[in-house]
C-alpha cells in the first residue's frame, strides 16, 4: 500500500510538470492529452502531494475561470503562486515574481488589450526571443500573431505584413488550422482598411462558410473595387448566414 502510494504521487507530480512545461510551451494539443490523463486518475492525484500544482495547473491549461484558491495562497511556493496569479488575471504581478517567457508573453498580450502598445510590443519581442532560445514555436507562433495585431492597431501595414507573414509560416508547419485562419482574416482586414481591396477580396471571396462579418468585409471590398452587384449579392448572403451567432443583429445592422 505504502509503494503503491509513492508511484502514484510520483505519477502525479510528473503529470504537473509535464502540464506545466505544455503551459509554458503554449502547447494546446499536449495540454489537452496531459488533462485528459489527468481527468482519468483525478481522485488519487487530487489527493496526492501534487495537489496544489494540479488544481493551479487544470484550469490554467483548460481555460477555465480560477476555482477559490485564497486558502492557500499562505502556503504556495514562487511558482504556484505566479500561475494563481495568472489564474485570477493579475499577469503583470505574474511576471514580475515569475519572469518566464510565457508569463512575458502574456503580460504582452494584457498590455495589447489595454492599449498599452509600446510595451506591448517590447515584451511580445522579448517573450519571442526567449521562446526561440528554449525552442518552444507554439509560445512564438502565440507572440508573433499578438505582434501582427499591435502593428495592424496602430496602422502600420508593412509591420503588420511582416508580423503576419512570419505567423503564418509558423502556423503551417504547426499544424495551426485555428491560427491560420484568424491570421489571414486579420490580414485581410487590416488590408481592407489600407483601401487594398484586390488583396483583401482575394481572401474575403474564398472563405468556405463565410460569417455574416466575412460577407460585411467581402461587400466592403466589392464596392472598394467598383462591383456594387456583387457586394449588394453578399450582403443578401448575409441575411442567410450565422443563425447562431451571438449579437447577430447588431451584425446585420453592420451590413
Amino acid at each position: 500500500c505504502i509503494a503503491s502510494s509513492g508511484e502514484v504521487a510520483r505519477k502525479a507530480q510528473s503529470l504537473a510538470e509535464e502540464l506545466f512545461d505544455a503551459f509554458c510551451s503554449m502547447h494546446q494539443g499536449r495540454e489537452r492529452a496531459l488533462l485528459e490523463e489527468l481527468a482519468m486518475h483525478q481522485d488519487d492525484y487530487v489527493n496526492s502531494p501534487a495537489m496544489l500544482d494540479l488544481l493551479i495547473l487544470e484550469p490554467l491549461c483548460a481555460g477555465k475561470p480560477c476555482p477559490e484558491l485564497n486558502p492557500f495562497v499562505p502556503v504556495m511556493e514562487e511558482r504556484q503562486r505566479g500561475l494563481w496569479l495568472l489564474l485570477e488575471d493579475r499577469c503583470e504581478e505574474a511576471f514580475q515574481l515569475l519572469p518566464l517567457p510565457v508569463t512575458c508573453a502574456l503580460a504582452g498580450q494584457q498590455d495589447y488589450r489595454a492599449g498599452r502598445y509600446s510595451r506591448a510590443r517590447q515584451r511580445l519581442q522579448r517573450a519571442f526571443d526567449q521562446a526561440a532560445e528554449e525552442c518552444r514555436p507554439h509560445l512564438m507562433l502565440f507572440c508573433r500573431t499578438i505582434l501582427g495585431n499591435c502593428a495592424s492597431d496602430l496602422c502600420d501595414y508593412p509591420d503588420t505584413l511582416y508580423h503576419y507573414t512570419a505567423a503564418e509560416r509558423l502556423a503551417k508547419a504547426l499544424g495551426e488550422k485555428g491560427y491560420l485562419r484568424d491570421i489571414r482574416y486579420n490580414l485581410a482586414s487590416t488590408q481592407m482598411q489600407f483601401g487594398r481591396y484586390q488583396e483583401a477580396y482575394g481572401y474575403f471571396s474564398r472563405v468556405e462558410a463565410p460569417s455574416i462579418m466575412d460577407l460585411h468585409k467581402l461587400a466592403i471590398c466589392c464596392e472598394g473595387l467598383g462591383r456594387g452587384q456583387e457586394a449588394l449579392a453578399a450582403l443578401d448572403r448575409a441575411e442567410q448566414a450565422d443563425s447562431q451567432m451571438p449579437h447577430r443583429e447588431l451584425a446585420l445592422t453592420m451590413c
